[in-house]
């Protein structure tokens, strides 16, 4: 929804700007045939023209879409002593996500003590969405996600 949006934005200066470029060589074109020029006109007017089929070529490989797809596998366990819902092991890589998920976890049960007595797949998928919503929130804060070990 939202990319479709800024697709639709971006359309709309990117055909204005084709449309002034050509319509600029255009006229330059007229005014060289018109006028005869010199050789520097006609230079410079060959130098535009190149300039505009590089845009153009550029901008048809750069406006290509994406094709890439990202894999996030998880794994979480319910610790029924704490209790707690958390992976079983967090490496050092995860940085503070460790205590990001203790407090997910103390605030759900401060809201509802008997949370871990219901749906366990709804509550681990939540766990899960919280957990890449804050990763992508405070890692990936501009969305280009990156491999990292």
């Amino acid at each position: 929804m939202v990319l479709s949006i800024i697709t639709a934005n971006l359309r709309i200066p990117l055909f204005a700007g084709a449309g002034a470029m050509l319509l600029g060589v255009v006229f330059l074109c007229v005014f060289f045939f018109v006028g005869g020029g010199s050789r520097g006109a006609w230079t410079s007017l060959a130098a535009v023209l190149g300039a505009s089929v590089a845009l153009a070529i550029n901008l048809r490989f750069d406006l290509r879409g994406s094709k890439d797809i990202t894999r996030i596998t998880t794994e979480y366990t319910f610790d029924r002593a704490v209790p707690q819902l958390r992976q079983w092991m967090y490496p050092r890589s995860l940085g503070d996500r460790y205590a990001t998920e203790v407090l997910a976890n103390y605030a759900a049960l401060q809201a509802n003590p008997s949370i871990f007595e219901g749906d366990r797949e709804k509550l681990t998928r939540d766990m899960i969405l919280f957990s890449l919503i804050v990763y992508l929130e405070t890692r990936q804060h501009d969305w280009q996600m990156e491999e990292r070990h």
